[in-house]
C-alpha cells in the first residue's frame, strides 16, 4: 500500500481539477485504488471519480440500470450496505462538485438519483404498508356497549 502524497503534491493536483464546494463530501474518506494507492476526492480526475461511482452502481443494480460498459471486479459484493452507501455518497457528491462534467455522466448521474429516489419511495411505501397491516392486526376488538 502506497504512503498518501505530499501536502505539495495534493496542492498541485487540486490546484488543476475544476471544482466547487457545494456538496459535502467526508474529509476522512480515502478511494482506494486497485494499486493500492489511497486518495482523497479532491485529489482524483473527474474521469477516475466517475469510473470508481459507476463501478460500484454496475455492482449493485439489476441488469437493466447498469452503465454500459460493465466490468466485474472482485470483492465490492463484500462491502457492507453501509461501507456502500458512504462510498456512494462521497463520490456522488464529489461529482456534483465538479464543473468538468459531460453532458453523458450527467444524463447518468440524473438517472441515478431518480432510481434511487424511485427505490427509497418502494421502500417507505413498503413500510407503511407493513405498519398499516401491523397496526390493523394488532388493534384490539371493538366492544358492543
Amino acid at each position: 500500500m502506497k504512503a498518501l502524497p505530499s501536502k505539495a503534491e495534493l496542492w498541485d493536483r487540486v490546484t488543476t481539477i475544476p471544482r466547487v464546494d457545494r456538496f459535502p463530501i467526508d474529509s476522512n474518506f480515502l478511494w482506494q485504488t486497485m494499486e493500492g494507492e489511497l486518495l482523497r476526492l479532491p485529489e482524483m480526475q473527474t474521469t477516475h471519480i466517475w469510473n470508481s461511482l459507476k463501478m460500484i452502481w454496475n455492482h449493485r443494480v439489476a441488469s437493466p440500470y447498469k452503465i454500459i460498459p460493465y466490468k466485474e471486479y472482485k470483492g465490492i459484493e463484500e462491502w457492507s450496505a453501509d461501507h456502500t452507501k458512504w462510498t456512494v455518497l462521497n463520490l456522488y457528491n464529489e461529482l456534483m462538485n465538479r464543473s468538468d462534467r459531460t453532458p453523458f455522466m450527467n444524463e447518468c448521474l440524473r438517472k441515478m438519483a431518480e432510481y434511487m429516489r424511485s427505490a427509497a419511495n418502494e421502500k417507505i411505501k413498503d413500510h407503511q404498508r407493513k405498519t398499516t397491516t401491523a397496526l390493523t392486526l394488532k388493534a384490539p376488538p371493538q366492544e358492543n356497549v
